[in-house]
């Protein structure tokens, strides 16, 4: 189907309304996953999403928002061939669920366990607060597994709090 490729940041005066560039790719006779270019610009376009969440699109619905990064998330690469182009097309090395070495990158182990106090309900969640645009990234970019899902209700929280950083209050 059709993939989001860009939002404008800015709004239209006179309607409120932010333009997009939406593509889909034609069907090619070979075998090769030609989808490959496309998957490329739509992780592309997530990344800078989540980024923008907290500047620009900081306005936006939780509602919407999570609306459009799941529409962000279907995946058209499907052979082992088509994901090394697609890691040659886009520069991302790393795909998949993220290994213990990479997540160094972006939490201590004393993050980590600030994290397994806070679901253990040992600690106020002000304690974890600086973790949730870490957090929330990985989750976002499905860095933490197929198998790891949250409830509708703890990823708009994530959302809220983590890519758009907003306070609690503010939900």
């Amino acid at each position: 189907g059709m993939q989001l490729l860009y939002l404008r940041q800015t709004a239209n005066e006179l309607t409120g309304e932010h333009s997009a560039i939406m593509v889909r790719a034609l069907p090619r006779q070979s075998k090769v996953d030609a989808d490959a270019w496309l998957t490329a610009f739509v992780g592309d376009t997530k990344r800078r999403l989540l980024s923008l969440l907290s500047g620009p699109f900081r306005g936006m619905s939780i509602r919407l928002a999570l609306a459009v990064l799941e529409g962000l998330n279907s995946r058209t690469v499907t052979s082992k061939e088509a994901e090394k182009e697609l890691t040659k097309r886009d520069g991302v090395a790393s795909r998949g669920k993220i290994q213990v070495d990479e997540l160094s990158y972006y939490l201590t182990l004393h993050d980590l366990k600030r994290l397994e106090l806070y679901g253990r309900n040992l600690c106020d969640h002000h304690l974890v607060t600086d973790l949730l645009p870490a957090v929330a990234r990985l989750y976002f970019l499905s860095r933490l597994g197929d198998a790891f899902s949250l409830s509708s209700v703890q990823a708009a929280l994530l959302c809220g709090i983590g890519v758009q950083s907003r306070k609690v209050d503010d939900l």
